[in-house]
């Protein structure tokens, strides 16, 4: 069980850790408007609730090597928003990390991200080896740039899959990251579905253009 619970506060930590923390007015616009555990359970069909865990370890569980770029991709200093929450299924083999960051320069870090996947298929995560797969993105509704990855690999002989979705409505994003731990191949769908959902529901609270 102590290994299904590293996994998951790794999953935690990461997209967190590419929106980094900022407080503000809007931060806590964007707080009232992310996913419930009803909303994330009624599209995942899992009972989740809100993961009060928190990684107090000295380790780094960001991603390195190839996918290094991402994990600096906001800079605090310029983030104008950020809000995130977290969920977990009770024996934690499912997770799910919902974030919104309103920054002038996410455009262009969707572009460097972007780049960096056409040459990037291994990358290293919470210590382990895990292959990336850019994922071909539905029409999100409203949307201006749409970015999804794959990542699957053995971490501590479990194997993990974890799905990233990204949609830029301006300056804002909302990223999606669903992971599960022996579970199907591809989270996809659902991924992309909790993505749409998390839009429309964050949507109110977005600056205007």
């Amino acid at each position: 069980m102590a290994g299904v619970v590293t996994i998951g506060l790794a999953a935690v930590v990461l997209v967190p850790t590419v929106f980094s923390s900022h407080k503000s007015a809007l931060s806590s616009s964007f707080q009232r408007v992310l996913l419930t555990p009803t909303a994330v359970s009624s599209v995942t069909g899992d009972d989740y609730r809100i993961n009060t865990a928190s990684d107090n370890s000295e380790d780094d569980d960001a991603s390195t090597g190839c996918m290094e770029g991402a994990n600096g991709l906001t800079s605090q200093t310029k983030d104008t928003a950020d809000a995130s929450r977290a969920f977990a299924t009770a024996d934690h083999n499912g997770f799910v990390v919902e974030a919104l960051v309103n920054n002038p320069t996410n455009a262009q870090q969707m572009d460097q991200l972007r780049s960096a996947l056409k040459s990037c298929s291994v990358s290293t995560f919470a210590g382990a080896t895990v292959s990336l797969q850019p994922l071909t993105m539905p029409q999100i509704a409203g949307s201006d740039d749409a970015l999804g990855i794959e990542m699957t690999g053995q971490i501590g002989g479990t194997s993990l899959v974890m799905d990233m979705a990204i949609a830029r409505y301006g300056n804002t994003v909302v990223a999606i990251m669903l992971g599960e731990i022996d579970g199907p191949q591809s989270l996809q769908n659902l991924t992309d579905s909790l993505l749409t959902q998390a839009a429309v529901t964050a949507r109110p609270a977005f600056p205007k253009p």
